[in-house]
Order: structure tokens, then C-alpha cells, then sequence
């Protein structure tokens, strides 16, 4: 089923120079891979099964998509050079992805995935660090705070 409407991918395109009746399913399948793979790791897409229950904003993005690829195409023979129009189109499309990856737009309607930024393992985390340092035969080498061997201890807080 698809994810966006003839009307939609129309209202990209001029009624005078192509017209568009039916959404061609395998170039939506196309369009659905690309922008739900990029947006899918900051969105929930598993619920966007067709043009009732996808985001307005990200059926805008792939209906630019599928007309600058219709408009492409078409017109190949007539331009054999790189077609500025079916460009723009693209282009906007990808600067509209790269705000809602960015956080520039955010998606209405959409689920974000949950993530959990307090149990990152990026940055030190381990509060047990001890305040006496061993060499390798186990006899102690420091023992108070300012020891001068000590260069960086886990219980620290910043």
C-alpha cells in the first residue's frame, strides 16, 4: 500500500506539464525505504503503514521525491543534462531530512524512539575508585588524597 497520494506527489508538479493519477507503488517502496530509513532512528516508523496514519511532513518529503524522480524521467530525452527543477525538488527533500535528523524541524504526529541518555558508558561512571594504589607485587604506593602518583581517580565528580 502506499504511503503518499497521486494529489500529493501532483501538487509538486505543474497539471500542464505532467500529470500524475495513480502513486506507482514500486517507486513509493522506494521512496518509503529511503526516508524511513533515514528518519526511522529518531522516529518510530513501524506504525506508518500507508497514506491514513504516515506524518504529513514526511509524506511532503517523499512526494518531492517521487515527483522529481516522475519529472526525471520524463523529461530524460528532452534534457539530456541535469534537470534543475527534478534537482531542486531532491535537494529540498534531502535539507528537509537533515532538519528533522538535526532536531531543526520535528515531526508532528510521530512517536520518537526512547533513549535513555543516563545510562551511557561514554564518559566515567564508576564511583568506586579508591584512594590507596598498589604496584603489581600489592604493596601500597599511595595512600592519601594528594598523592602525587594519583592522576586521575573514577569517584571524582567534574
Amino acid at each position: 500500500m502506499a504511503h503518499v497520494t497521486a494529489p500529493g506527489i501532483q501538487a509538486w508538479l505543474q497539471s500542464t506539464k505532467l500529470t500524475i493519477d495513480v502513486v506507482d507503488v514500486d517507486k513509493d517502496s522506494v521512496a518509503t525505504n529511503l526516508v524511513f530509513g533515514r528518519v526511522g532512528t529518531l522516529y518510530d516508523t513501524s506504525t506508518w503503514t500507508d497514506a491514513s496514519n504516515t506524518p504529513a511532513l514526511i509524506q511532503t518529503i517523499m512526494c518531492m521525491l517521487l515527483a522529481a524522480w516522475t519529472y526525471r524521467v520524463s523529461y530524460a530525452e528532452v534534457v539530456e543534462v541535469d534537470n534543475p527543477f527534478a534537482t531542486w525538488l531532491e535537494t529540498l527533500a534531502e535539507q528537509t531530512i537533515q532538519a528533522i535528523l538535526t532536531g531543526s524541524i520535528e515531526v508532528v504526529g510521530a512517536t520518537p524512539r526512547a533513549s535513555d541518555i543516563t545510562s551511557a558508558t561514554a564518559w566515567p561512571n564508576d564511583t568506586t575508585g579508591s584512594t590507596q594504589q598498589f604496584d603489581a607485587r600489592g604493596i601500597q604506593v599511595g595512600f592519601n588524597e594528594f598523592s602525587e602518583d594519583i592522576k586521575f581517580r573514577m569517584g571524582t565528580r567534574f
